[in-house]
């Protein structure tokens, strides 16, 4: 079995080819994550492998949460800005479609 690694955010990590389609959250995530993380204003981390129920995430805005929202995201009922993405979806958007080929005879 691979063992799961989540661990901060350093200077080691390559994060020259992130890109959310948001120039600031890129500049973000490229030029200033590792230091802010370093300095603990923030915290960010990366993970290898890791068993999880969904993504969760706080949308900054209404444009950031439309991004969001076209990929499956759904918003909690307290919080129309915390969204969550069952892992099932993100399953299924890396997984191929079964063809018919593929069916149990």
């Amino acid at each position: 079995m691979d063992e799961t690694r989540i661990e901060s955010l350093t200077a080691i990590h390559e994060k020259a080819s992130f890109n959310c389609g948001k120039p600031p959250l890129n500049s973000f995530i490229r030029q200033h994550a590792t230091i802010n993380n370093e300095r603990g204003v923030c915290r960010v981390y990366v993970a290898e492998r890791i068993g999880v129920f969904a993504v969760d995430l706080f949308a900054k805005d209404d444009d950031a949460k439309s991004f969001y929202l076209k990929y499956g995201f759904i918003p909690l009922r307290d919080d129309a800005f915390h969204l969550y993405l069952p892992i099932a979806t993100v399953r299924a958007m890396f997984l191929p479609a079964a063809s018919p080929s593929d069916a149990p005879k």
